[in-house]
C-alpha cells in the first residue's frame, strides 16, 4: 500500500524517460503516447536497488495504480497488454501477496535496436511523412495561385495578365530546340496572329 505520510516523490527526484519511448515507440501498433506515460509513470514505482529481492519490480496494485493515476481498469489493462507485446513490462505472481501480480519493468530498445528490430514501422512513418510534404507542397503551390488571383483583383489584372502571371517563364537552358521546318511553321503561325 502507498505511504502518503512520505514522500511521494522521492526526495524531489525524477524520471529519466529514453526519447525511444517518447518518439518511436508511438510508431508501433497501438503504443500511444498515453501508454508511453503508463510505462514512464511504472519506471517511476519500480524497485532499482539491485540488492532488493523487488529489484526491477512494481509492487503496487491495480487499484492503486487507478487511483494515483485516474486511469481505469479497460484503458490500463489496454496499455499493459501494449507494454508487454513490445517487451517494456512483464507481471509475475507474487511472492509475498496471494492473488497479485507484480510488473516488471524492462529497459527500451535503444534507437539502433529499434530501428533494426521495426524497420517496418519506420518505412511507414516515412511515407506518411513523404504525403504529408507532397500535401504541403500543393497548398503552397494553390496558396500561391490564389495570392496571384487576390493581387490580379486589387491590381485590376485582366484575365489575360492573370494567367500570364501564373505561367512560370522558361529558362534558356529549358527552351525547347526546334527544327528548320518547325521554325517555318512557327513563323507562319506568328504572320496568320
Amino acid at each position: 500500500m502507498i505511504d502518503t505520510s512520505k514522500t511521494l516523490t522521492a526526495n524531489d527526484s525524477f524520471q529519466k524517460a529514453e526519447y525511444v519511448v517518447l518518439r518511436m515507440y508511438p510508431l508501433l501498433d497501438g503504443f500511444s503516447v498515453e501508454t508511453a506515460g503508463l510505462y514512464i509513470y511504472l519506471r517511476s514505482w519500480r524497485m532499482n536497488d539491485p540488492e532488493d529481492p523487488m529489484y526491477g519490480r512494481v509492487w503496487l496494485s491495480r487499484e492503486e495504480i487507478y487511483a494515483q493515476t485516474g486511469i481505469g481498469r479497460k484503458v490500463f489493462e489496454r496499455h499493459l497488454e501494449v507494454l508487454q507485446r513490445y517487451g517494456l513490462v512483464g507481471t509475475e505472481k507474487s511472492r509475498v501477496r496471494t492473488n497479485k501480480l507484480n510488473f516488471i519493468v524492462k529497459e527500451p530498445l535503444t534507437e539502433a535496436e529499434f530501428r533494426i528490430e521495426y524497420r517496418e514501422a519506420l518505412d511507414r512513418f516515412t511515407e506518411k511523412l513523404r504525403e504529408i510534404q507532397e500535401r504541403n507542397k500543393k497548398d503552397e503551390e494553390s496558396f500561391a495561385t490564389k495570392r496571384t488571383d487576390w493581387k490580379a483583383e486589387s491590381t485590376g489584372m485582366t484575365a489575360a495578365e492573370k494567367l500570364r502571371s501564373r505561367i512560370k517563364p522558361i529558362r534558356q537552358e529549358e527552351a525547347p530546340v526546334s527544327s528548320p521546318e518547325e521554325d517555318s511553321s512557327l513563323e507562319q503561325l506568328k504572320a496568320w496572329l
